[in-house]
């Protein structure tokens, strides 16, 4: 019996020893597919059409503001990058209106404002930067996040963005 221990034990050794020289002579394998997180890249935005008003779709507020935020359907797009882009509009109760393309990412809660519209096309935003969001506000990004984009927790997919739309949001 002791024998049957000590054989064992030598196994057990034998195997440690093993996936250790395995892991030193295949490092670089192992740290890229699944030891080591990729830093996060994001990719080019492209700037979209301008928005078209059969394509603007008025987004739940439930009240609490008093301007009108419009999201042109059609832009709407879900990034390799997770990032959820898509034009804004923005009219507000004095009859101003305001197009923006933006970017928001559900998963470090933050918002980038790429281009502003303008009549003729857009102008690029030079200090473009990720934001975070005030999720606990009524802003239009903190919106899009609780209702539409990352409503529920998850990840979005252009379906289920394209289905909240339809929707009028999340359904707690």
């Amino acid at each position: 019996m002791m024998r049957a221990g000590w054989v064992l034990g030598l196994c057990a050794f034998s195997a440690q020893t093993f996936a250790v020289d395995l892991l030193k002579d295949n490092s670089q394998f192992f740290s890229d597919y699944e030891f080591e997180e990729k830093p996060w890249v994001e990719i080019e935005a492209h700037l979209p059409p301008a928005p078209q008003s059969q394509n603007l779709v008025a987004l739940n507020t439930a009240g609490t503001v008093r301007h009108r935020y419009l999201l042109d359907r059609s832009s709407v797009s879900v990034g390799a990058d997770g990032v959820v882009r898509f034009v804004m509009v923005i009219e507000t109760a004095g009859g101003a209106r305001n197009v923006s393309f933006e970017g928001l990412r559900c998963e470090t809660k933050e918002s980038k404002l790429y281009a502003f519209g303008q009549p003729g096309g857009w102008a690029k935003n030079r200090y473009a930067r990720w934001n975070p969001i005030a999720v606990r506000s009524d802003t239009p990004a903190a919106l899009l996040f609780k209702e539409y984009f990352c409503a529920g927790g998850e990840l979005p997919t252009l379906e289920r963005v394209q289905d909240l739309l339809k929707r009028g949001g999340y359904k707690h």
